[in-house]
């Protein structure tokens, strides 16, 4: 009854409310992320050629959006829902075959276009590819061979499917394979690192010293201690940790984010962090007087968390500085979550410990 009394103190505490919510919807919308593929759409409208459908419906595929007219390539651009548009002509396939390809494809940029040459490229490579076996028809043609069009795109098709696929393999300086990422999934881990970090220097010891004082001069400092703050600081830790990985869960169940699997390294992080939050308490009574260093250490934290960059390999800096920062203490629970869980369960014991007696120190109480 009274772990459910605290249960309930603690939840209704406006300022854990807000950064549990903060969190998880945070971890939320960077799952969301996994369906962009860094790269701004663009739009393409194909009229009612063939050969311009055919072409169009690839692009779809290779992540262009499709639009049924002109005018409705210019709404979306309008919104910003697409950042560049392009238009093929409705008879592409006779210009392709009279060799009439000036101002064939209409591109429509806005000011913010990005790398508007790359779908320049994509959209050539396609048009190169589907009208192929017209250009090598014609050529054949002029040298006696009667092949039509299509029998030349059947031989490529079976040419295409007969041939040896390959794939490329990124490798780091030492050989060692690297498995490529979606930045989505990079941002997850990021927020909850620096997320899950300023919440427990703020909440770790969630009561204060005078609330703790007047009860452990009623019943002892023993009994106030693992009857009213043992039992605080492992409900902030489980609450803080069940939002977590639920967050995780769900934002893979939606998106596919591949989150779940951080759901281990993230309890184990979790406590860590309560250790640490413990320790401070214990050692400047309050973790107000810290505050100033925990934004620090988050700002610092941006850097080395190794989002959409990794800025100590960028700028040369030794990568060591970064097992100073508590939020990169989860990028080691990921990689060696065994060796993090004793080192974590281990500050634990000792930080709990460490606040007993620091307060029986300044209370005089046994």
């Amino acid at each position: 009854m009274k772990s459910w009394l605290m249960f309930k103190r603690i939840v209704r505490t406006p300022a854990i409310l807000i950064m549990l919510s903060v969190t998880f919807i945070c971890v939320l919308l960077c799952g969301m992320l996994m369906q962009d593929d860094g790269i701004p759409s663009c739009g393409i409208v194909c009229g009612n050629d063939p050969l311009a459908v055919s072409i169009a419906d690839e692009l779809a595929n290779d992540g262009l959006v499709l639009c049924n007219t002109k005018a409705e390539l210019k709404k979306e651009l309008t919104r910003g829902s697409i950042s560049m548009g392009v238009v093929m002509p409705d008879d592409l396939t006779e210009k392709l075959v009279n060799g009439d390809t000036d101002g064939m494809i209409e591109f429509i940029e806005t000011p913010v276009t990005f790398l508007p040459s790359l779908y320049r490229y994509r959209i050539a490579a396609y048009i190169i590819e589907a009208f192929t076996p017209y250009l090598t028809s014609e050529i054949l043609g002029d040298m006696g061979f009667d092949i039509s069009p299509e029998e030349m795109q059947a031989s490529i098709d079976e040419y295409l499917a007969n041939e040896t696929e390959f794939a490329f393999t990124i490798e780091n300086a030492s050989g060692a394979s690297i498995e490529v990422e979606h930045y989505a999934k990079k941002l997850s881990i990021g927020t909850l690192a620096l997320f899950l970090f300023f919440a427990f220097g703020l909440f770790a010891v969630p009561c204060s010293e005078k609330q703790f004082s007047s009860i452990a001069r009623r019943i002892g400092l023993k009994n106030a201690f693992l009857s009213f703050v043992i039992p605080c600081v492992v409900i902030v830790l489980l609450l803080f940790t069940a939002v977590s990985s639920l967050a995780l869960i769900l934002s893979d169940k939606l998106f596919a984010s591949g989150t779940s699997e951080l759901v281990i390294s993230t309890i184990i992080y979790t406590v860590f962090l309560s250790a640490l939050g413990i320790l401070c308490t214990a050692v400047f009574r309050s973790t107000e007087r810290i505050r100033v260093p925990m934004i620090a250490i988050c700002m610092l934290s941006l850097g080395f968390c190794p989002i959409f960059a990794d800025l100590p390999a960028l700028i040369g800096a030794p990568s060591w500085f970064g097992c100073l920062l508590p939020p990169m203490f989860i990028y080691a629970a990921i990689d060696s979550p065994i060796i993090c869980a004793v080192i974590a369960f281990a500050i634990f014991v000792f930080a709990t410990l460490a606040l007993y007696l620091s307060y029986k120190k300044r209370f005089n109480l046994k």
